[in-house]
């Protein structure tokens, strides 16, 4: 409203600067929210391994596409076993500590799916819950259900900002 009365009464100089200046904060102030996002959201500069095309390889964890097989194993120095995207468990199971996304601090045992038998059904997020793992959350242990090389192989299912926390991250 400012700037149209400035306008009218012919300051035209001063609306210019006020304006500009109003853009320009607005731009650094949105830049730098989207990078506090990206920096909760925990993925830059961390890598996991997926299976494509029978091989099993390590990728950066943005690079991950729902429809990848990710296989969870302790990576980096301190062992810690880090879940890239949202995911059914396909082989193994696990307890997993969801503080982050509940405010509870208890384990909760997540185990491989069971495939229906029937083809008409399809996966329903209340029945298979237990077989659902979140981005971001902690793995206190993992089992194989297989062998001891592959821990856990996981179906991903969403990636980035669609996963369950990144939805929490942008409606921040």
């Amino acid at each position: 409203i400012c700037m149209i009365i400035w306008i009218i009464m012919e300051f035209y100089f001063s609306a210019f600067i006020v304006g500009l200046t109003s853009v320009i904060l607005i731009i650094i102030s949105s830049k730098n929210k989207l990078d506090n996002i990206h920096s909760l959201s925990g993925e830059e500069n961390k890598s996991a391994f997926v299976i494509r095309e029978g091989n099993e390889i390590e990728i950066k964890a943005e690079l991950i596409v729902p429809g990848d097989i990710v296989v969870l194993k302790p990576m980096g120095e301190d062992g810690q076993i880090y879940i890239p995207c949202d995911g059914i468990i396909l082989e193994g199971f696990c307890t997993v500590n969801e503080s982050d996304l509940t405010g509870e601090n208890t384990l909760v045992l997540k185990k491989e799916i069971i495939l229906p038998k029937n083809k008409n059904e399809y996966f329903d997020y209340l029945k298979h819950k237990s077989s659902f793992l979140f981005q971001g959350t902690k793995i206190d242990s993992l089992y194989s259900s297989q062998n001891k090389d592959e821990l856990i192989k996981m179906l991903a299912t969403d990636t980035g900002f669609n996963t369950y926390r990144g939805n929490m991250l942008k409606n921040w």
